[in-house]
């Protein structure tokens, strides 16, 4: 009987922690593949454009990028829900796993891109987090999602393309579109330095008002077109990724 009452209560832990998945209904994946904008947030001319781009890129590669952008998650854990997106629609060649799926859950206000293994060494967890730092949130504050998402499959694109040598053809939304360089906003990095620089100055300017004046100088300034058939490669999971809130 003591068997039977633990075995009972293993289930159903086992069902409250796969719930959140179990609720929320994925969405199938569409005739044209490459986008699902089910948060009704991108241009005609930029679902259209990340369709040709993607089925240009999977013919070349295998690869495949996809962008999907839903509503809610309807009480799921995003990185569950994307994963499952990843899984169930098969992103990316079967025997390669390069797929990267790019998700926008609008009433949660986060957003998250996941990679199969076969591509985690050009898109690492690290790289995926700074790619939407600089090219997604920026915009999505300001509500400019579909330059938003441009700009982000951009940046996802040139990567991938430069992993199986391919030529980097950046599409055009429905809007003028533009990657942030490094000298238009300042890196973590380069905060970072900021700081320490700041903090030196601080402690060692003190200790110059007790200890005797310091000599030194100044400080220097910082400086497509294609088919549109498609369909899942047959990838079987992912190799990790990155979430990110605006």
């Amino acid at each position: 009987m003591r068997k039977l009452s633990c075995l009972s209560l293993s289930v159903l832990l086992l069902l409250v922690l796969c719930s959140s998945v179990i609720a929320a209904v994925i969405p199938q994946p569409p005739a044209k593949f490459y986008c699902l904008d089910q948060a009704n947030i991108l241009s005609p001319q930029t679902e259209e454009a990340i369709i040709s781009s993607g089925a240009n890129l999977q013919a070349q590669s295998g690869a495949q990028i996809v962008v999907v952008t839903v509503a809610n998650l309807g009480g799921a854990a995003l990185e569950e829900y994307s994963l499952q997106i990843l899984r169930d629609w098969g992103i990316g060649d079967k025997a390669k796993n390069n797929g990267v799926l790019l998700l926008i859950a609008m009433q949660e206000r986060k957003s998250r891109i996941e990679v199969g293994y076969g591509l985690e060494g050009a898109l690492p967890d690290g790289k995926t987090g700074r790619i939407q730092d600089e090219n997604l949130i920026p915009y999505f504050k300001q509500g400019d999602y579909d330059l938003g998402v441009v700009n982000t499959y951009n940046a996802l694109l040139q990567e991938v393309c430069r992993e199986y040598g391919l030529t980097f053809n950046p599409i055009q939304g429905g809007a003028e579109t533009t990657i942030p360089s490094p000298e238009q906003e300042l890196s973590r990095e380069d905060i970072i330095k900021i700081i320490l620089i700041i903090a030196f100055i601080l402690i060692f300017g003190r200790r110059g008002r007790f200890f005797g004046p310091f000599g030194g100088g100044g400080f220097g300034g910082f400086g497509g077109g294609g088919g549109f058939g498609g369909g899942g490669g047959g990838g079987s999971g992912g190799g990790g990724g990155s979430s990110r809130g605006w």
